[in-house]
């Protein structure tokens, strides 16, 4: 199913896609919650202290402005973002920001998020 988001922030060429995972998946796996193709005007932003599932984001264009657990970046074009959204975290778009993004959850994936995390940081570039 192909949903576009109605959020005056984010531009009416976006895209998004929810999924219900599976009993087995739920158990098991890896799933995916949402995915999408995200074009946000400058006041797109959000500030969580939680949201259940993980966050990976590329950056296509823009930039993507990011406080998380004593980071505070900037990401652009060809970077990508990992967060863990369980934690208190703020992002918000700059400059036409257009971003590829997966929230997803399932098995062990807050623990080996959380390794990354410790070991390289929220921001890959």
């Amino acid at each position: 199913m192909k949903s576009v988001n109605i959020d005056t922030d984010i531009l009416p060429q976006s895209v998004l896609f929810p999924f219900t995972p599976s009993e087995t998946a739920l158990e098991l796996y890896f799933y995916p919650i949402w995915c999408g193709h995200y074009f946000c005007t400058d006041n797109y932003y959000y500030k969580r202290d939680f949201y259940s599932p993980l966050l990976l984001a590329y950056i296509c264009d823009g930039i993507f402005h990011v406080e998380y657990e004593g980071y505070n970046f900037d990401a652009h074009k060809g970077d990508v973002v990992l967060l863990d959204c369980s934690r208190p975290h703020y992002f918000h778009a700059r400059s036409g920001l257009e971003f590829l993004f997966l929230h997803f959850d399932g098995s062990n994936s807050h623990a080996i998020c959380a390794r990354i995390l410790n070991m390289f940081g929220p921001l890959i570039r």
